[in-house]
């Protein structure tokens, strides 16, 4: 099993979507852990996104303690805002299981990733509490509203979202699975770019087609009520999910506060894993703010931007202890 560290990726965490993943370590203290101990160890690394840190906190905290008036919560935000990192932070307290919603198969489709590879690992029967989160999860929709509807995906995921023992289809040629999904709650969460992302104009094609730059126009925010109206093809999806939060877009002002405060920047997080020192020069750091806010991948397009000079200068000069950005 492979960590890797960065501030706003996949990379800071567990492999998650390992057939072997494991639970990092064992899990103490669950019973006794409330939702402002689950805030601030989320709010120590997490920069914004405070009703979905609070929301998410709670949901947590009932969960563990056995209240089970909250099964499903959505959390939308903007690509580069940190969800991969929240959920990152917060395996580091409670056991969960992250599955990338985008490839799953339905059964009797093409593929390794069904929805019983996932659920092979977590608890199913129902005797300690899990919780699966499923990213990319407007991505899993999108599929369903483009020829998926007939088939079992979406009626599975239902069912899990109910309290009562299921029977999931494993394949042609396998018996159903049997799982209690009464301990196993579920945090979605998503960009939802596909509801806020400009449809482009129709362009003639050709070599003398008028080449369009979409660059520049930072994404529109998202919405609750944007989000039920994408779910309208799926009515009993929205009976299903208890809350939605929505996580207000980041502005320059936010991205300067995260590249510039050691707490969240992706340049101390490298400082910390190479030993050496990083210098960002005003200017730079100006245009790392502004690319962070319209390159539409937040802090981390500024990650791999740092990592391409950083990886040069180590070329040049394995022994180098500070590097200025240029």
């Amino acid at each position: 099993m492979s960590y890797h560290s960065s501030l706003y990726d996949d990379l800071d965490e567990p492999d998650f979507y390992a057939d072997d993943y494991i639970p990092q370590k064992e899990y103490s203290g669950l019973e006794t852990l409330t939702a402002q101990e689950i805030y601030r160890h989320l709010d120590k690394t997490v920069y914004g996104m405070e009703e979905v840190k609070r929301g998410l906190s709670v949901f947590v905290y009932k969960a563990l303690k056995g209240i089970r008036s909250e099964k499903v919560i959505l959390i939308a935000a903007e690509s580069g805002t940190g969800k991969s990192f929240l959920i990152s932070e917060l395996s580091k307290i409670v056991p969960l299981v992250k599955a990338d919603a985008s490839s799953i198969t339905a059964s009797g489709y093409k593929g390794s990733n069904h929805l019983t590879t996932i659920l092979n690992k977590v608890d199913t029967s129902g005797s300690t509490v899990s919780f699966l989160v499923l990213d990319e999860f407007n991505r899993l929709l999108e599929k369903g509203m483009n020829g998926w509807s007939e088939t079992s995906l979406i009626p599975e995921l239902l069912l899990l979202f109910d309290d009562k023992d299921a029977s999931i289809n494993a394949g042609a040629d396998d018996k159903p699975y049997w799982i209690n999904p009464k301990n196993l709650f579920f945090i979605l969460i998503g960009s939802f770019s596909n509801l806020t992302d400009a449809v482009p104009r129709s362009k003639p094609i050709g070599f003398c087609a008028e080449m369009v730059n979409n660059t520049g126009r930072h994404r529109k925010q998202i919405t609750k009520e944007m989000i039920l109206e994408h779910l309208r093809s799926y009515p009993e999806l929205i009976g299903r999910i208890n809350r939605i939060f929505v996580s207000p877009n980041f502005t320059e002002e936010d991205y300067r506060q995260i590249l510039s405060n050691p707490k969240y920047s992706p340049a101390t997080q490298l400082e910390q894993e190479l030993g050496l020192s990083i210098k960002i020069p005003p200017k730079k750091m100006n245009q790392y703010v502004k690319d962070c806010y319209e390159s539409n991948t937040g802090v981390r397009h500024v990650r791999n931007e740092l990592i391409e000079q950083i990886d040069s200068a180590i070329f040049e000069n394995p022994d180098i202890k500070e590097i200025v950005i240029k």
